[in-house]
């Protein structure tokens, strides 16, 4: 049994008011899938924002076909801020399935940086997320980016296979948006400027955050660094211990299996260990040297040659079978980029929190408001 789900959230603010639809699938194994905006008023910044109503609909979602401005984009941004976090608070607090979705990395990430953040900093980043933790909103932005069409970029660097190293004229385009150019390593640099910026609101600096900590992520996976003309391996199929298809949690229909995919979920998978157990174990083994020491281009560029080394060394025949071999080889690489990541991660928060800031709770509204010590 399927059904969609319209989750309806008004945001007012000043002179701004509105609100806009999200639609969820909804079915046996509970509520999955993405949520997809519609309306001018969508997202906007305010207190008020939250989930009003929900009711049972065949909504169909209305993609963001506009190609933004600069103005219009960061007008569109300041708006999404706050009805993003309450239409996302409601849909995390009523089922965790939602992001069963081969978003297992992500979380681990966030969680291996979350253990080990300074009590101020660990404080501050639950006040930006309206009591959420760091794995909560992990996943996100890949939920975000299917109407947002403009964000899909931010995601990833496009490094030619044929290269040697990220190249920001060739592989960083500039974007009519307020990132200002199309890739990770852009985007990362962007939204950590924002999340340090205490003049900025909460809504803004945690939608930052959400981003940070998923992109720094997307980077240390590394085909989100390389293309060989496959969209990152998207494009390369392969089975999996011999298995031509798998599913998603929730969702009975098969999919093709894919090189990308296996670096996003398949090795991860395969351990059999839960997003904490994951996370406990990459923590209790030796942390690589340095590691969160150099750049975001030094990590991206890092990555890139592991693609180049590992993730793109496969069988010649297709789809290229990949198993036992392949899994062994393997598997060290992603644990010690699933721990590099989330050392960096939390290097990143501790650097952009840590200042001589601090947030103010204001009980009335419940949202908590930057405020800069006086010297």
């Amino acid at each position: 049994m399927l059904f969609t789900k319209k989750v309806r959230a008004n945001g007012s603010s000043g002179e701004h008011e509105g609100g806009c639809d999200a639609d969820v699938r909804v079915g046996e194994g509970g509520l999955r899938g993405s949520p997809e905006y519609s309306g001018v008023g969508c997202r906007v910044s305010g207190v008020g924002c939250g989930v009003s109503e929900i009711y049972a609909s065949n909504i169909t979602p209305r993609p963001d076909s506009r190609q933004p401005t600069a103005k219009s984009n960061k007008e569109h941004r300041m708006k999404n801020a706050s009805c993003r976090a309450g239409i996302l608070v409601f849909m995390i607090a009523w089922t965790p399935s939602l992001f069963a979705w081969g978003q297992t990395g992500h979380q681990i990430v966030a969680t291996v940086a979350s253990r080990g953040l300074s009590p101020k900093v660990a404080k501050e980043v639950s006040v930006l997320l309206n009591g959420q933790t760091l794995a909560d909103v992990a996943p996100l932005p890949d939920q975000w980016r299917k109407t947002d069409t403009y964000e899909s970029g931010w995601h990833y660097v496009n490094i030619p296979k044929s290269d040697t190293a990220y190249d920001p004229a060739r592989d960083c385009p500039p974007q009519q948006s307020e990132v200002g150019n199309d890739c990770a390593v852009a985007a990362i640099e962007h939204y950590k400027t924002v999340l340090a910026d205490t003049t900025q609101s909460n809504a803004t600096r945690g939608q930052a955050l959400t981003f940070i900590v998923h992109f720094i992520g997307d980077i240390h996976q590394p085909l989100h660094n390389a293309n060989n003309n496959d969209e990152g391996g998207n494009e390369v199929p392969v089975t999996w211990f011999g298995a031509a298809t798998h599913t998603y949690s929730g969702d009975s229909n098969p999919v093709a299996w894919n090189l990308h995919a296996v670096w996003d979920d398949a090795i991860i998978e395969q351990t059999g260990m839960s997003v904490d157990a994951y996370a406990t174990y990459l923590l209790k083994r030796p942390r690589p040297a340095n590691a969160t020491k150099g750049t975001t281009v030094d990590w991206t560029n890092a990555a890139y040659r592991l693609a180049k080394t590992n993730s793109y060394v496969i069988p010649s025949a297709t789809p290229a079978p990949l198993g036992k071999k392949y899994y062994a080889r393997n598997l060290p690489v992603v644990n010690k980029q699933l721990l590099l990541a989330g050392l960096r991660l939390r290097s990143v928060i501790e650097s952009a929190l840590g200042g001589k800031h601090q947030v103010i709770h204001k009980a009335q509204t419940g949202v908590s408001v930057p405020h800069r010590l006086s010297r």
